[in-house]
C-alpha cells in the first residue's frame, strides 16, 4: 500500500504504518527513505520516516522552523547540537526543537536504521526578524564526522 492510498486523516481516524509500508523516495541529498506516513495523511502534523542508512564522512547542520525527533532503531549515530557531538545508540530517542541548528549521521560498524518524526505543524516563524514559518531547511555548515563514539550517559539533556 501506498501513502497515496490512504485517505487524508480525521480527526477520528485511526493510521497505521506496518513494516515495509509507505512511499520510497529520496532525501534532498539522495539517500533513500521510506516515508511512512506524509504530513498530508496527519493534516499536516506528522510526517514519519524510516531510513536505513550507510555511515557518512560529512553531515549539513541545518536548522528549520519545525520541531524534528529520532528514534533509533538499530545500530549508533552521531548527532550533531550545541557545538558537540552525541551519541545515540538504538533505543534512544533525540529531540530537536524548531531552530536548533542540528545534524545526524550513521556511525560505521554496524547497521543503521532509526525513525524520523518530522512535526511540520508545529512550525514557527522567527519573531525576532519577522520572518514566517517555513518547511524550508537552512543549511548552516558542513562537518566532517569524527571517527570514534563519544561517551553517552544514561541520559543526556543538551
Amino acid at each position: 500500500m501506498n501513502v497515496e492510498d490512504f485517505p487524508p486523516a480525521a480527526p477520528t481516524r485511526l493510521l497505521i504504518s506496518r513494516r515495509g509500508e509507505g512511499e520510497a523516495t529520496l532525501t534532498s541529498d539522495g539517500r533513500p527513505m521510506l516515508v511512512r506516513l506524509s504530513a498530508q495523511q496527519t493534516q499536516g502534523v506528522l510526517k514519519l520516516v524510516e531510513m536505513d542508512e550507510a555511515p557518512r564522512d560529512r553531515i549539513t547542520v541545518h536548522e528549520h522552523d519545525y520541531p524534528e525527533a529520532w528514534l533509533i532503531l538499530e545500530g549508533s549515530y552521531l548527532y550533531f547540537a550545541n557545538d558537540q557531538w552525541h551519541r545515540a545508540d538504538a533505543g534512544t530517542f533525540v529531540y530537536a526543537p524548531p531552530h536548533v541548528a542540528h545534524g545526524i549521521a550513521a556511525t560505521p560498524g554496524t547497521r543503521c536504521r532509526k525513525l524520523s518524526f518530522v512535526l511540520e505543524g508545529n512550525a514557527i516563524g522567527d519573531p525576532a526578524s519577522g520572518r514566517p514559518a517555513s518547511m524550508e531547511m537552512r543549511a548552516i555548515t558542513t562537518l566532517d564526522v569524527p571517527t570514534g563514539l563519544p561517551a553517552t550517559p544514561e541520559t543526556e539533556t543538551t
